[in-house]
């Protein structure tokens, strides 16, 4: 009978920085390449409006990839982009975020949707992300989870207008403003 170890933080913090994301979901190792410039584009402007409304407002901490997030013992990822509410600060350490963000984005690239829409939202519902936005460049669709229960979310939405957050009232745009014109 062969066993398998699960990954944990220690292990992480092991790994090359060469560029590459490294994140452990459910004690496994996965691995994607750097962001194209066009992706870095969405994930900026969904940043800035991000910040304009929340932490601008004093209402949520902002942070941007590359940003560690110990959700559990084996669960350690790098999330796009990942708010958490001002009175929930205690989960923000020098290294790390330790918990559950409120908030987390991912935008979908080829090398990283079935990940994103799969796995990684079981474990982000498992360890109590409240509200999961995925955005996908190509469809130029929001889809939003929230609701999690055990390791999925019970209310799964998609936007192609405008983008409301259920966590965050404050935060609403109109999906045209992620995309820049010269792309």
């Amino acid at each position: 009978m062969a066993s398998t170890t699960q990954l944990t933080y220690d292990d992480y913090l092991r790994l090359p920085d060469d560029g590459r994301r490294y994140e452990i979901l459910d004690g496994e190792l996965f691995v994607s390449p750097a962001p194209m410039t066009r992706h870095q584009r969405w994930l900026v402007r969904l940043t800035a409006l991000c910040f304009d409304v929340l932490e601008s407002n004093g209402v949520g901490i902002v942070l941007v990839a590359p940003i560690d997030v110990e959700m559990g013992p084996h669960d350690i990822v790098q999330p796009e982009l990942a708010v958490v509410r001002t009175e929930r600060r205690s989960i923000l350490h020098d290294t790390r975020i330790i918990g559950a963000p409120d908030l987390v984005v991912e935008v979908l690239s080829k090398s990283t949707a079935r990940i994103d829409l799969g796995r990684k939202s079981a474990r982000y519902a498992h360890a109590g992300v409240a509200e999961y936005l995925i955005v996908d460049p190509e469809t130029r669709r929001v889809e939003r989870r929230t609701d999690p229960r055990g390791d999925r979310y019970e209310s799964i939405e998609t936007f192609t207008e405008r983008v409301m957050s259920q966590v965050f009232p404050e935060l609403s745009f109109d999906i045209d403003e992620l995309w820049p014109t010269d792309l």
